[in-house]
């Protein structure tokens, strides 16, 4: 166990790790820019990272900056060993909730349901609407904060008050009914 990152890459230098276990608390916020000094100090180490509950958006970010796995901190030693392997070999590793939330997504993305009023909440404000519906669509918190010219803090406080209103605790949820943009 290390304290940072920075120690997290030596130790990794130290013994030429080949797959090395990372949780994503320990990042915070900052994957990719771990994973870019991870990458120039050993750039054959590949990460199988741990998490509590990463979000859609975290989970393409997360890959897309290089980690190799992503498995649920919870999970059974079985699927862990079975996640190194996987890493250690070259594959591509996710959970199964991992893997169903990045398909739901994906399935929505490629084939968006045509919005349904009933659906719409009006316990939501207008902006809170217009962002979930930006949600359901896919885009991501950094999309979602450029398209309407907010910061990507704003974004995350409108999605804290919406999953609390909607009473939902997950991402992907809004994707499953989705909702149309507010009527200025």
């Amino acid at each position: 166990v290390v304290a940072d990152a920075a120690q997290t890459i030596l130790f990794a230098q130290a013994k030429q790790a080949d797959v090395l276990l990372v949780d994503a608390q320990f990042l915070l916020t900052d994957i990719t820019g771990f994973m870019q000094l991870l990458h120039n100090a050993c750039p054959h180490t590949k990460v199988l990272l741990f998490h509590d509950n990463l979000d859609h958006a975290d989970l393409i970010d997360a890959l897309e900056a290089g980690v190799k796995g992503c498995l649920p901190i919870y999970s059974p030693i079985e699927d862990c060993l079975k996640a190194i392997r996987a890493v250690h070999d070259g594959d591509i590793w996710l959970g199964r909730r991992d893997m169903a939330m990045l398909l739901e997504n994906l399935i929505h993305k490629l084939h968006p349901s045509p919005p349904d009023e009933d659906a719409f909440p009006s316990s939501l404000s207008a902006r809170e609407r217009e962002i979930a519906a930006h949600m359901g669509n896919g885009l991501s918190n950094k999309e979602i904060a450029q398209h309407l010219g907010i910061s990507d803090l704003t974004v995350k406080t409108h999605l804290k008050h919406i999953f609390h209103k909607l009473k939902i605790s997950r991402r992907h949820q809004l994707g499953i009914h989705p909702f149309p943009q507010s009527r200025a």
